[in-house]
C-alpha cells in the first residue's frame, strides 16, 4: 500500500495481529521492506503476536524518489510521519532498525519514547567513514557524487550524515543490539563500544554472521524474539 506524505508516496505494509504493541521496522541502505531479512522478520514477528509496520525509505523499494535524493534527515522525517500516522491506539511502541535504519531508530527514540529499541548491526561507523573521506572502501571527493551499490550518494547526503547528533545513543531507553561477529561493513567493535559506554545497552553477538545475517536467519530471529520479549 502507499500513503502520501506532502506529495511523496511511501510504500508500506501494516500487518495486524491484534496486539497493543506496534513494532516499526527501518531497513538499511540498498534494501527495502520486502527483501531479506526484513520480509522474513516481519512475518515471524507477526506470528509472535506483534503488530508490524514496515515501509520503504526515499529512493528505496517502491517509495518515491531516487537514491540521490536521500539524506538521513529525510529518512527520519518519513519515519516520523509513519509513526505519528500509525501509532494511534497502541499502548507500546518498539523500534527495530538495521544498519543505517538503526541510526534512524536510535534518533527517533528520543522523540517517541519507545518501550525499547532493537538495532541490527547499526551503522555507527558511518561518522568515521565520512570523517576519514572513505565510504565503505570508496574515496569521498569534495563536491562530487559517489556511486556505490547501484546508488548515488550526494554531497548533501555526506554533509547531513556527518552531524554528530545522529550518533549519540539515547541513554533513557532500553537498547538491544544484535550484531554478527564477522561483519565487515559495520565492524562489531562499534557495537561493543556502545555497550561499554552506555549502561542501558545490551549486546547479542551472532558468531560467524555477516552484516546481513546471511545463512544465520534462525539465529537472528531467535535473538530478535528474545529481545522483543525481554
Amino acid at each position: 500500500m502507499r500513503i502520501n506524505n506532502n506529495g511523496n508516496n511511501i510504500n508500506y505494509i501494516h500487518d495486524k495481529a491484534g496486539n497493543d504493541t506496534l513494532v516499526v521496522m527501518f531497513h538499511g541502505l540498498t534494501m527495502s521492506s520486502i527483501i531479506y531479512p526484513f520480509n522474513e522478520l516481519a512475518k515471524d514477528i507477526l506470528k509472535m503476536g506483534y503488530d508490524v509496520l514496515r515501509f520503504d525509505f526515499i529512493g528505496h523499494g517502491e517509495s518515491y524518489g531516487d537514491s540521490k535524493d536521500m539524506t538521513l534527515e529525510k529518512e527520519i522525517q518519513d519515519a516520523s510521519f509513519m509513526i505519528e500516522r500509525f501509532r494511534k491506539g497502541y499502548k507500546k511502541l518498539i523500534l527495530l532498525g538495521h544498519s543505517q535504519g538503526g541510526l534512524v531508530a536510535n534518533y527517533l527514540s528520543t522523540l517517541f519514547c519507545p518501550t525499547k529499541v532493537i538495532l541490527l548491526a547499526p551503522a555507527f561507523n558511518i561518522y568515521d567513514c565520512v570523517k576519514n573521506k572513505m565510504f565503505f572502501g570508496k574515496p569521498i571527493k569534495e563536491g562530487k557524487d559517489l556511486h556505490l551499490w547501484n546508488m548515488t550518494f550526494t554531497k548533501e547526503y555526506f554533509l547531513d550524515i556527518s552531524d554528530e547528533s545522529y550518533y549519540n545513543l539515547n541513554p533513557f531507553t532500553k537498547v538491544i543490539i544484535i550484531h554478527g561477529s564477522e561483519d565487515i561493513l559495520v565492524p562489531i567493535s562499534y557495537s561493543i563500544n556502545l555497550k561499554e559506554k552506555y549502561s542501558n545497552v545490551s549486546l547479542r553477538i551472532i558468531p560467524n554472521s555477516d552484516h546481513e545475517f546471511i545463512g544465520f536467519y534462525d539465529e537472528l530471529i531467535k535473538e530478535v524474539g528474545e529481545a522483543l520479549n525481554e
